[in-house]
């Protein structure tokens, strides 16, 4: 692990730190020990479980942009083990590096294993910002941080969006360079545009269901907490793991919920307290993504690809 890495996980948990310092330790405490087990379970377990649905949009981008096609079981073994790597890294931009690695080392080319990868990561900013902005249409009084965090998350979604064009179908002066950077053979408009839609459309699902997951965690330490306020606090904090300052958000999140709780006059506690429990999530997708790296097989062996030596 680098220096610089060490420092974003030391201002994660120093922002962890400051916020139990700053807000009642013995309130996030007792909600802790008092949070409905059952919901606990279901929502981390549901967390974790929804990166199945991540690992099926990948599948479906690689096949309809560059005709690539991946093993169902293969490539959830992957992804999970993607995720392991990725939840050390900012935004979980590790995650993307890994797969594209993996796919590499399969013996296909860097358009096939870049374009749908960039076309999820665009597609997932764009849609976890929508969310978002959903939820700020809710919000009984929308903050300025909260509108900072959407129109920052749009900005990304835009950014990423726009590369995700270029290194597909870029025309003019910038075809040959991406030529050159990716070979020829880019998917048409039309297909691009389709695969836009589907990686848009499984995002928004991905992100919603993660936010109502999320809720029920917050549930599960305060009941009283059921609101369309509550719920929208969730939606825009969940933007906030963008910000790529620490390892998977670490302490951001936190942060985030707690303001926006504030915000809406219900206790920072419970959004602290709700916020730890639901990194369990993360523990066990990184639990699972590490027996998948144990597993005997080769990385090359883990993705079988049968994209066309003229897509590569």
């Amino acid at each position: 692990m680098t220096a610089r890495n060490l420092a974003r996980w030391g201002i994660g948990i120093v922002i962890l730190v400051a916020l139990v310092l700053t807000f009642d330790a013995t309130g996030i405490g007792t909600r802790l020990g008092d949070a409905n087990l059952a919901l606990v379970v279901f929502g981390v377990v549901g967390l974790s479980s929804l990166h199945l649905l991540g690992a099926a949009t990948w599948r479906t981008l690689a096949r309809r942009l560059v005709g690539l096609r991946l093993d169902w079981w293969p490539t959830v073994r992957l992804y999970y083990a993607a995720q392991a790597v990725g939840g050390f890294t900012p935004a979980n931009l590790g995650s993307d590096a890994y797969r594209v690695v993996a796919v590499r080392g399969s013996g296909e080319g860097v358009r096939t294993a870049v374009l749908p990868i960039v076309i999820q990561r665009a597609t997932s900013y764009l849609a976890v910002s929508l969310v978002g902005a959903a939820a700020l249409l809710i919000a009984s009084r929308p903050t300025d941080f909260a509108v900072g965090v959407i129109i920052g998350a749009i900005v990304l979604a835009g950014v990423a969006l726009g590369v995700a064009s270029l290194v597909s179908v870029g025309p003019g002066r910038l075809r040959p360079l991406r030529d050159r950077l990716l070979g020829p053979g880019a998917p048409d408009r039309r297909r691009l545009a389709g695969g836009v839609g589907i990686g848009l459309a499984l995002g928004v699902l991905f992100h919603g269901v993660g936010v109502g997951l999320t809720f029920l965690v917050v549930l599960s330490v305060d009941p009283g907490a059921a609101s369309l306020a509550a719920l929208a606090a969730v939606a825009v904090a969940r933007v906030s793991l963008l910000i790529p300052l620490t390892p998977s958000g670490l302490g951001v999140q936190e942060a985030a919920l707690a303001l926006l709780f504030v915000g809406i006059g219900l206790p920072a506690e419970s959004a602290i307290a709700a916020s730890l429990l639901a990194r369990l999530s993360l523990v066990l997708t990184a639990a699972i993504g590490a027996a998948a790296l144990l597993l005997p097989a080769g990385q090359a062996a883990i993705v079988r690809g049968t994209a066309s030596a003229g897509r590569r």
